[in-house]
């Protein structure tokens, strides 16, 4: 790793990959105490140059309301090139940092010069940015370390959307310390960075206007992004996942996007078994040690792909001429939990995602002694029903006691959470 001085060379010798650039997102994992995995993703034309030899991004450090340039680095890790997925190459860098000292901490990317987008005046003369924050920290009064690690994004952006239809896409990502997340939506950003990290030329030229092809877009708590277009065409923004702990933002991570809008048909799926929807997700139940299965149609030239949680790594995927089936066969090695993953059903060219929650119960949990705690509705909104006091728990702990009868859940924050009692463990989903 080589640590290089910022200077006019970089922002010049970069801007012509740059410009083939269609997206990308960092993700940083901590190794140490002040050590990092820091891992760049970016997606490209494949029409245009092939992927740099190596990528070049600035860390900075909060000093109180500006962020200061720490060290900008040469990585010359390129993990992955030439992979090709839906015409677009994705190209995968990593590198290994290590801080002088805890504080809040920015990783940021920024290239010249975007392609030209539909929403957004003079895109073709603007940079791209994204980047991460996370903070180093001990424990007040303390000299142990607080693991952190921002969240990461897990799957793969779909480039191809549909107009005339409501499109459903992943922009899935994992705390890996269990922390809450959020998501929203926003500008695609063009920083052009000094020293304090204060952009020196105005936003307001890349401000995403999705008016201009109609059709709602948003996205969920759990990720899962939704939008109507309109028209065809070439459009940008980013996507925000926002990192809480005991109430506190402690990590941000920032994912720029391209999609292409143009005529087609969406991917129907049908004949869902053991596979519930569920307010905008699949739902599914795991009784170990019990083996699982669960399954569904797609026409003939779809595949399906898996991503998110690590439990995907143990389902055997089958697909007979558009007869997908899943399972698990040894299903005493899994822990009582929730485990998301997002299912993409594609034909190669476009995609279709659903968020799935998988449930698994105690071991020895029968379907029939499951019931006994009985609590609705799941996913809930803000009030919950439970037949028997019960405590409502997350990986930290107690967050609140459940009485008999109807429960204001209105200010905990949307996430996954366990209600256990008479030694039960059932999960409950919190969600907009």
């Amino acid at each position: 790793m080589k640590k290089l001085l910022l200077s006019l060379f970089f922002t010049l010798s970069f801007g012509a990959w740059a410009s083939h650039t269609l997206g990308g997102h960092s993700n940083v994992t901590q190794l140490g105490q002040y050590t990092y995995l820091v891992e760049i993703t970016l997606y490209q034309e494949t029409g245009g140059l092939p992927a740099p030899p190596y990528v070049t991004y600035q860390l900075f450090k909060s000093n109180g309301g500006f962020y200061n340039l720490q060290t900008t680095y040469q990585n010359g890790a390129l993990q992955d090139t030439n992979f090709v997925y839906h015409n677009r190459l994705i190209s995968k860098f990593s590198d290994t940092i290590t801080l002088t000292s805890p504080g809040d901490y920015r990783i940021v990317w920024t290239e010249c010069c975007r392609v030209t987008y539909t929403n957004m005046s003079g895109s073709n003369n603007a940079g791209m940015t994204f980047g991460t924050d996370f903070a180093n920290y001990a424990v007040q009064g303390s000299t142990a370390f607080v693991p952190n690690s921002p969240p990461a994004f897990v799957t793969i952006v779909p480039g191809k959307l549909i107009t005339g239809v409501q499109n459903q896409f992943s922009v899935f990502a994992i705390d890996p310390d269990g922390d809450s997340i959020s998501y929203e939506y926003g500008d695609a950003k063009d920083l052009h960075l000094n020293s304090t990290f204060v952009p020196v030329a105005p936003q307001s030229s890349l401000t995403t206007n999705f008016s201009q092809a109609g059709g709602g877009y948003s996205v969920t708590n759990y990720g899962i992004v939704t939008w109507s277009p309109s028209v065809n065409g070439k459009f940008g923004n980013s996507i925000i996942v926002k990192e809480y702990r005991n109430g506190q933002m402690i990590g941000v991570n920032r994912l720029e996007l391209t999609y292409n809008t143009m005529a087609g048909s969406t991917i129907p799926i049908t004949n869902l078994n053991n596979i519930i929807p569920a307010a905008g997700v699949w739902e599914t139940t795991i009784y170990p040690p019990q083996s699982w299965t669960a399954s569904f149609d797609v026409p003939s030239n779809c595949s399906v792909e898996l991503y998110g949680n690590e439990i995907k790594n143990l389902i055997s995927v089958t697909n007979n001429s558009g007869s997908v089936s899943f399972s698990i066969s040894n299903t005493s090695i899994l822990e009582p939990g929730v485990y998301p993953i997002v299912v993409r059903v594609t034909n190669g060219s476009i995609e279709t995602d659903n968020l799935l929650f998988i449930y698994v119960t105690e071991s020895n949990v029968g379907i029939e002694e499951k019931k006994i705690v009985n609590f609705y509705p799941n996913p809930v909104q803000n009030r919950l029903y439970v037949e028997t006091p019960a405590e409502l728990i997350t990986q930290v702990g107690v967050v609140k006691t459940l009485n008999a009868g109807w429960n204001d859940l209105s200010q905990l924050p949307n996430g996954i959470y366990y209600i256990y009692s008479d030694g039960v463990t059932n999960a409950l989903l919190k969600m907009e």
